[in-house]
């Protein structure tokens, strides 16, 4: 969703789309590209970053770059590592990690220059990208080795490991609190959520619900829901969304509450 709300971006996968609908859900314009997947919207350019999809067998090794205004593709860049899947902008690079080997990569969106980083341990799959609010910290969820890793961006061209932290089975996404204090992780094999304080990257809670369900996705909701909710509360404490692998047609509402 664009930060205006005038419009949001979906892919489907089995038809090679990229779809703009605008705020009321009309498909406006769309790209064609092979088996889309995860997306990113840069922070401030005219731009769309746009990995590849992990139920594609053998998906293309590269990474898209669309125009939103018109969704032009302008670029597809090599990434050379097998199933492109997370990724993460921060204006200056893109980043993109594989499910299938242990590593990512930082792509200069200005010059185009690709920098591998390898990534010790297990088998991880790296499936998602979380990007901090000050742009300091980088989180991939690592759902074969059940960890989040973090990556410090004190050189953006070049993400550092610096933590990881073991969490329950199948850590699949993950989203910072606007504050960046607070990281919370899907962790769609034991149905639960997981609270970090990322001042120390310690785990604050783990909450488990039987309408999880496979929780996959996390946001958190914008401030002008706050404003519409007709249940009364502190406007800090916010809600988090949260859609189902198991059932694509619903989402979970969760609020956090602190004593």
């Amino acid at each position: 969703v664009e930060p205006d709300g005038r419009h949001w971006y979906a892919t489907l996968i089995g038809a090679g789309k990229v779809l703009k609908f605008d705020r009321d859900n009309r498909v406006v314009d769309s790209a064609s590209l092979e088996v889309p997947g995860l997306m990113a919207l840069h922070p401030a350019r005219d731009l769309l970053v746009v990995a590849r999809s992990m139920s594609a067998v053998n998906p293309p090794r590269r990474l898209a770059l669309i125009r939103r205004s018109d969704m032009k593709v302008l670029d597809e860049v090599d990434i050379f590592f097998p199933r492109p899947h997370a990724i993460a902008t921060n204006g200056d690079y893109a980043y993109v990690a594989s499910l299938g080997v242990n590593q990512l990569a930082s792509v200069s969106l200005d010059s185009g220059t690709v920098q591998l980083v390898d990534v010790d341990g297990p088998q991880h799959t790296l499936t998602q990208f979380a990007l901090s609010p000050d742009r300091r910290w980088l989180v991939a969820t690592a759902s074969s080795s059940g960890r989040i890793l973090v990556f410090s961006l004190a050189d953006p061209a070049t993400p550092a490991f610096a933590h990881e932290v073991p969490l329950e089975a199948g850590p699949f996404e993950s989203a910072f609190t606007a504050d960046g204090r607070h990281l919370v992780v899907t962790n769609l094999d034991a149905n639960a959520v997981t609270f970090l304080d990322t001042r120390t990257w310690a785990v604050e809670a783990v909450v488990k619900d039987s309408a999880f369900r496979q929780p996959h996705g996390v946001a958190f909701e914008r401030a002008t829901h706050a404003a519409r909710s007709p249940r009364p509360r502190p406007s800090s404490l916010p809600e988090i969304v949260m859609t189902s692998m198991q059932d694509l047609r619903s989402f979970v509402l969760v609020q956090v509450l602190r004593s």
